[in-house]
């Protein structure tokens, strides 16, 4: 027989229960769930060597950033060359803190069935959990506005990572270049983006001629820190400082380009020199194509010309304009699919 002690007991018991359950939920907050590690089920992760990827960025340039953003007079990385981010090789070029890698490709990418366009960085696991190096991701449709992917972190917000650390628990983020380790890539799918081009007009998911990394700094410190979509703080290897420190681009390679026409020539242009130039001095580049002498002109912010040329198959100079800044260069050519291409002279 149960009695009214046992009951009153039993209540108690039942309260605390339920109060725990709540305390719990506060102070341990749920994550949401994303893929695993390459080698889990379920993993997102496509090989550097795999069939699904039927083309690499053509040209790619870098705008290094700090050794250490909380200290900039230690200066900026050093490692690797902007070309390093080009074709499936195994060559890097290390961002730094805040760097930006700006790609181009041979024919726009567009918006197919899964995913897209795949990143690949040069992490590597170990028994601990895996050394990752994460940025955040950009795409264009013009070279001038980009538009970044909704990232997710769920990583712990009270512990900094150092700068030989490991992660775990790679399903707490999501969108962030860099989340697989060699051989891997991090694969991204246009239609994440579909409500950013309903409200953008210059947004063309079945003509991205760009893709742009940006570092995502690992720290904690919300003064230098940068938070995910989520609200939260990135946390990876921070400081990390030395030359090869921050993202490590290795490439990216295109799942969805769009078809070749019949009447399209088809052409690569990829920086030569070191860049940007100085002003008075031309930009080289290295031109590849299967059509005649192209026309190109440069423009600037608000659409003026300020320089224009010939571009033949082989070694060019593009020639400096009268002032500084950033420059827009153009083929002018009906049927040319060559992407907008950035220029810049100091």
């Amino acid at each position: 027989m149960i009695t009214k002690q046992t009951n009153l007991t039993y209540s108690m018991f039942r309260t605390i229960s339920i109060v725990l359950l709540c305390l719990a939920g506060y102070v341990l907050p749920s994550y949401a769930q994303f893929a695993p590690r390459h080698d889990f089920s379920g993993t997102s992760a496509i090989h550097r060597d795999s069939n699904l990827i039927k083309a690499w960025g053509q040209s790619c340039v870098v705008k290094r950033g700090y050794l250490d953003i909380a200290n900039k007079l230690l200066g900026k990385v050093s490692y690797g060359q902007d070309s390093a981010g080009l074709g499936n090789n195994p060559d890097i070029v290390s961002l730094g803190d805040s760097g930006v890698a700006t790609l181009s490709f041979r024919r726009p990418i567009t918006n197919g069935t899964g995913p897209d366009f795949v990143i690949f960085e040069n992490g590597f696991g170990t028994t601990a959990g895996d050394y990752l190096e994460l940025a955040f991701v950009e795409v264009s449709s013009d070279g001038v506005h980009f538009h970044r992917f909704p990232t997710y972190c769920g990583l712990g917000q009270l512990v900094q990572i150092g700068p030989f650390s490991t992660t775990t628990g790679v399903e707490r983020l999501n969108n962030f270049a860099g989340k697989y380790v060699t051989p891997y890539g991090t694969p991204f799918d246009l239609a994440d983006l579909e409500g950013l081009a309903q409200s953008n007009v210059d947004l063309n998911l079945n003509r991205i001629t760009h893709v742009r990394l940006v570092d995502a700094i690992g720290s904690i410190n919300p003064v230098y820190g940068i938070r995910a979509a989520n609200g939260n703080l990135v946390n990876d290897p921070y400081p990390t400082a030395f030359p090869s420190g921050g993202f490590d681009l290795d490439a990216v390679g295109v799942i969805h380009e769009q078809a070749i026409n019949s009447n399209e020539c088809i052409t690569y242009i990829s920086i030569v020199d070191q860049h940007p130039s100085d002003l008075g001095h031309p930009i080289r580049l290295m031109v590849k194509t299967e059509d005649g002498p192209i026309r190109y002109c440069l423009f600037d912010h608000s659409g003026r010309i300020t320089g224009q040329g010939t571009l033949i198959n082989g070694s060019n100079s593009v020639a400096s304009p009268s002032f500084s800044g950033v420059h827009w260069l153009i083929v002018d050519k009906s049927g040319c699919k060559m992407p907008v291409l950035k220029l810049l002279w100091y």
